[in-house]
């Protein structure tokens, strides 16, 4: 869980089926007021924003959260946390952007989508492409303390979470730190009316920035961000989970397995080259083109004209 050293208590977290993704640090050094994080992005998987507030964070104002998805604000996905909501057990959750068509209202829940590159170039192109792609792959949160908070009937907001289509790859490559994912959205589900709060910020600088930059994991080990996985062979048995300590039994036998294969192939070879017939020379053969497979009980003798005349005799005593 992300946490800032500038307003200490105050958590934010990514998670995955109610688990949160590991965070991996940023190598660059931070900036004032800004926590940045790598995670690892799992293709299709939905995921939800949590934060949280423990002492000895300030509870003399309410707060809001603003969420940003590669670059673009997201009106509504938002979440406002009142004073007396501000300590809860489990903090305050988002999983999803709001809309409202034909007086419904309908929830897309956010995920990690695998970015569709391609080789080939694609015209034409937004002019923002290139500084879309800077942020490509960026889940940012920015919280303010807030005032003079009102509750209001629920309205529809359009914001633009669309993902991009194909891109092309030395668009990409062109790209410090490439993303490898963008946030999708999951198909519209029919939710009760939500409620709404608007608010005025104490200051228009937030006072405490949290930017999770999520790419495969693949990518992250590749950059030695993410540390690369010991294989189990080499790892505490202890240490291993149930599952782990199958696979590597299922390893070990098929290694076994492998290696009767190979010895029960040597020996049939061996077998093999003790059957087989000795090769008869006759009279009508070239002597220099004879080759004896094996050797045999049998005695090769030459005799005077048959030696002189380049032949080879082979007799039975």
């Amino acid at each position: 869980m992300a946490r800032t050293t500038a307003v200490p208590g105050l958590r934010a977290v990514i998670e995955v089926g109610g688990i949160a993704l590991r965070e991996y640090d940023d190598p660059e050094p931070p900036l004032l007021g800004t926590v940045t994080k790598y995670t690892e992005a799992r293709s299709g998987a939905e995921f939800t924003i949590r934060f949280s507030c423990t002492e000895p964070f300030p509870d003399d104002h309410a707060i809001a959260m603003q969420v940003s998805l590669d670059g673009k604000h997201i009106r509504g996905g938002g979440l406002v946390c009142p004073l007396v909501d501000l300590f809860k057990p489990r903090g305050s959750i988002t999983q999803g952007h709001w809309l409202k068509k034909d007086g419904e209202f309908y929830e897309q829940k956010y995920c990690f989508s695998e970015l569709d590159v391609v080789d080939e170039e694609i015209k034409p192109h937004h002019k923002s492409l290139v500084e879309h792609l800077r942020h490509l792959g960026e889940i940012k949160l920015e919280f303010y303390f807030i005032k003079d908070l009102v509750k209001v009937e629920g309205t529809g907001v359009k914001d633009d979470v669309n993902p991009l289509g194909p891109i092309p790859e030395k668009k990409l490559k062109g790209v410090e730190d490439p993303a490898t994912h963008q946030i999708g959205l999951s198909a519209p589900e029919a939710v009760e009316p939500p409620q709404w709060t608007t608010y005025t910020k104490v200051s228009d600088d937030p006072f405490a920035t949290f930017i999770f930059k999520y790419r495969s994991l693949q990518v992250l080990q590749a950059a030695d961000i993410a540390p690369r996985p010991v294989p189990l062979e080499e790892r505490d048995i202890n240490s291993l989970s149930f599952e782990e300590r199958g696979e590597l039994l299922c390893r070990q036998k098929e290694r076994e397995t492998e290696a009767q294969r190979i010895k029960h192939e040597r020996r049939q070879g061996i077998r093999d080259i003790k059957r087989e017939p000795v090769e008869e020379v006759g009279a009508d053969v070239d002597a220099d083109e004879v080759v004896l497979v094996k050797a045999t009980t049998k005695r090769q003798k030459v005799k005077g004209a048959a030696q002189e005349a380049n032949q080879v005799v082979i007799d039975d005593d």
